[in-house]
């Protein structure tokens, strides 16, 4: 089994690991990002608070191309650039 192989099947059993639902932990980390977020003037999409409030929760990393998870205090990011062609695909108009 290749490397991106493994990747994909771990995130594929955290992501299962979360398909039960969010509890009052995940809700009060949920609560706490998005305040210091704004102060600094760098506000988080909605569905990407609830990411990171679920990893900060259990102490997994966040494995994204998405940079402003990097900027979450008390969360594990491994972070990557798009490749070319995938800011190429888009910015191109319907996508």
């Amino acid at each position: 089994m290749g490397k991106r192989t493994k990747q994909l099947m771990a995130t594929i059993v955290v992501s299962q690991r979360f398909a039960s639902g969010i509890d009052k932990h995940t809700a009060a980390r949920y609560a706490v990002i998005p305040d210091g977020r704004w102060n600094a003037g760098t506000p988080i999409p909605t569905n990407d608070l609830w990411i990171a409030a679920s990893a900060m929760e259990y102490g997994l990393a966040v494995i994204t191309m998405d940079a402003h998870f990097l900027k979450i205090p008390y969360i594990l990011v491994r972070h990557s650039e798009p490749a070319k062609s995938d800011e190429a695909q888009a910015s191109r108009p319907g996508n």
